[in-house]
C-alpha cells in the first residue's frame, strides 16, 4: 500500500499490519508529538521493537531522519521491515538490530515467534526460539546521540527501569514508551526523578511521552 504522502508499505494479509498501519500513518498513534518536536528538527531514532518499520516510516513523512536504529527480534517482522526500509530508500540511514532489548546484555532470551509477544514470559521453556539480548547500555556504546527513542516491547519496558539506564533516559530529548496499565512503576520511575511526562491512551495501551 502507499500513503497519501507517498510512503510505500508492505503489509501482511491476515495480520494486524493493516490496523497498525492505519493507526500510525494517520497520526492517531503518534501525531501528538508534532506539538512538541519542531518540523525542522533533524532526528536520530532508536526504535524498539520496530515491527515492520512503521514508526520510522511515519517520522520520515514529517521530519528529516539523520539515522534510525531499529531493534526487532522477530524474523516474521524482519522480512517486511527490510523491504519497507528499502522501498522508501532509507537503507543508508538505517541500522537493523535483530536482538531483544533487555536490561542485561548478551543473555539468552526465550521468544515465541508464533504468537503475540509478551515479555512477562521471558525464558519460559515452551518458547520456540532463543535469541540474544542487547541492553540500552550496549546500544549507546555504538551510538550515543539519539534524540528520540520509541519503546514498545509488550510489558518488557519494566525491565529497563535500572540505575544504569537512568543516565541514558536523561540524555534523550524525546522518549515514547508504550505500557499497559494505569499508574505504574514506569511512571513512578520518572516521577521520582522529577521528570515531567505526558500520557496518551492509544487504541490498546498508554503512551508515555517525555520531551526535554
Amino acid at each position: 500500500m502507499t500513503t497519501k504522502k507517498g510512503t510505500k508499505i508492505l503489509i501482511r494479509a491476515n495480520s494486524s499490519d493493516r490496523n497498525e498501519t492505519y493507526s500510525i500513518m494517520t497520526d492517531q498513534e503518534y501525531g501528538f508529538i508534532k506539538n512538541f518536536i519542531k518540523s525542522d528538527q533533524d532526528l536520530i531514532i532508536l526504535d524498539v521493537w520496530g515491527n515492520i518499520g512503521l514508526f520510522t516510516l511515519w517520522i520520515n513523512e514529517y521530519y528529516n531522519i539523520i539515522y534510525s536504529s531499529i531493534v526487532e527480534p522477530d524474523a516474521n517482522n524482519l522480512f517486511n521491515l527490510k523491504k519497507n526500509i528499502r522501498y522508501n530508500h532509507l537503507e543508508e540511514k538505517t541500522d537493523i538490530i535483530p536482538l531483544i532489548l533487555y536490561h542485561r546484555n548478551n543473555v539468552d532470551i526465550g521468544f515465541d515467534n508464533t504468537k503475540d509477544h509478551d515479555a512477562k514470559k521471558i525464558n519460559l521453556k515452551d518458547w520456540n526460539v532463543l535469541l540474544k539480548s542487547i541492553s540500552l547500555v550496549e546500544i549507546f556504546k555504538n551510538r550515543n546521540n539519539y534524540n528520540i527513542i520509541k519503546i514498545d516491547i509488550e510489558w518488557g519496558e519494566y525491565n529497563l527501569l535500572s540505575d544504569e539506564n537512568k543516565t541514558i533516559f536523561q540524555s534523550i530529548q524525546n522518549i515514547i514508551i508504550e505500557y499497559h496499565e494505569g499508574v505504574t512503576p514506569l511512571e513512578n520511575y520518572f516521577w521520582s526523578e522529577n521528570i515531567k511526562y505526558h500520557r496518551k491512551f492509544s487504541s490498546s495501551a498508554w503512551l508515555l511521552f517525555i520531551h526535554f
